[in-house]
């Protein structure tokens, strides 16, 4: 019950940002991310919220950034960046109506943030 109560609560979340569209933060965070070529947890950060941000402009430029997101979290052991990545992942798959694998990338992500 307890998974299903926060798998509810991270697929609200990520919905609202339909709601506000704007592509100055997408801007921005681009600007960030190309200042910020170092691979540590800031780049990861960075990664996550432009491909959340990229969603409201071009889905299709997601994959790319959460990909990217997920092996730098990997390398660094930067499990909570890693958990958010999966989510985003979890999004991109839910989104293209493959909710067998949205749960999968979901439940992964529960499990790194009950750990």
């Amino acid at each position: 019950m307890r998974k299903r109560s926060i798998l509810l609560v991270i697929i609200t979340l990520l919905g609202n940002n339909l709601l506000f569209s704007q592509t100055p933060a997408v801007d921005s965070l681009r600007r960030l991310l190309d200042a910020h070529p170092q691979r540590d947890t800031t780049r990861v950060n960075l990664l996550n919220k432009l491909a959340i941000e990229v969603r409201r402009v071009d889905r299709k430029q997601m994959q790319p950034l959460t990909d990217e997101a997920l092996q730098l979290a990997d390398q660094l052991g930067y499990r909570r960046a890693k958990a958010y990545a999966l989510i985003t992942t979890g999004l991109i798959f839910f989104e293209k109506y493959d909710y067998p694998q949205a749960l999968v990338n979901y439940q992964k992500a529960i499990e790194i943030f009950e750990d």
